[in-house]
């Protein structure tokens, strides 16, 4: 707790670049999705609109082939929000790849490979140094400005000659909706909350479900492994052992809504901590 509470208060005074001059870093987000609501969806990606320097984000959603309606959403998206990016891309991950389990794994790790090799394609000096990564859950709400907050650190870190074996961990708060949810899922939030400031950043353990990171490091580190569900342990894990690095994971002062998987009783619940623990 005591660990939180530092983290919580260095939140109160980030540092932050502001200026058009001082954003060097090009920036490519991306997001994965399955069975969501369309509706869920467009208001996620709304909230990126709301970035600072947000015109010039790369913007990703990686699908599955077996998602719902899922030419509808692509249509629905591209029409509400292509203008806005500097360039909005779409992957879609095939079923039954061999060596892959349907997940959010391999829906990232396919839909990354290819944005690569597009940039690799259309840009004849690429250079993944040049690019900042965020990668987060459809469900996530950014503050205004982490760009902003997230060049400051990157700068920082860069000229200490860190930056591409760092892991920005933005503060996570599982406040969406949360007023709607019952007492255990309030408290679950507020756990989970002080479980990621208070232990697995400041001690190095893992990151979580909304991250950023040079792509240069997800390149050296083969992406994402393929054959599990969740990404942030196994991630950590693989990118460790190919990189041959200790990776540091650093706090991203700027604070992050994200939701938290929860029924809308205390039946569904206890099943959704059981869906939670099959996948981990």
């Amino acid at each position: 707790m005591i660990l939180a509470t530092i983290t919580h208060c260095r939140l109160m005074f980030p540092k932050v670049t502001d200026t058009e001059e001082e954003v060097k870093y090009k920036h490519l987000f991306v997001t994965y999705f399955y069975k969501e609501p369309l509706e869920l969806i467009l208001h996620s990606i709304e909230n990126l609109k709301t970035l600072s320097h947000s015109k010039e984000v790369e913007l990703l959603v990686c699908l599955e082939e077996g998602t719902p309606d899922k030419e509808d959403k692509i249509e629905a998206i591209r029409k509400d929000h292509s203008m806005h990016f500097k360039e909005l891309h779409f992957s879609v991950h095939p079923k039954k790849v061999p060596g892959e389990i349907p997940g959010k794994c391999s829906n990232m790790n396919f839909g990354l490979r290819s944005m690569v090799k597009y940039l690799k394609a259309n840009n004849q000096d690429f250079d993944p140094k040049d690019y900042l990564l965020t990668s987060f859950d459809i469900d996530t709400k950014f503050d205004k400005n982490y760009i902003n907050v997230l060049v400051s650190q990157a700068k920082e870190l860069e000229e200490a000659g860190t930056l591409y074996e760092t892991i920005f961990q933005p503060v996570l708060y599982y406040n969406w909706c949360l007023e709607n949810r019952i007492i255990l899922t309030r408290i679950t939030a507020l756990l989970r909350n002080a479980m990621i400031m208070g232990a697995l950043t400041p001690l190095n353990i893992n990151h979580m479900s909304v991250c950023s990171i040079s792509l240069e490091l997800m390149i050296e580190g083969d992406f994402v492994h393929p054959f599990y569900q969740m990404d942030d342990i196994i991630s950590y894990i693989k990118w460790q052992i190919k990189t041959e690095k200790s990776l540091n994971l650093v706090a991203l002062l700027s604070p992050t809504v994200s939701g938290v998987p929860t029924g809308k009783n205390y039946c569904n619940e206890i099943d959704e901590w059981y869906v939670q623990a099959k996948r981990w």
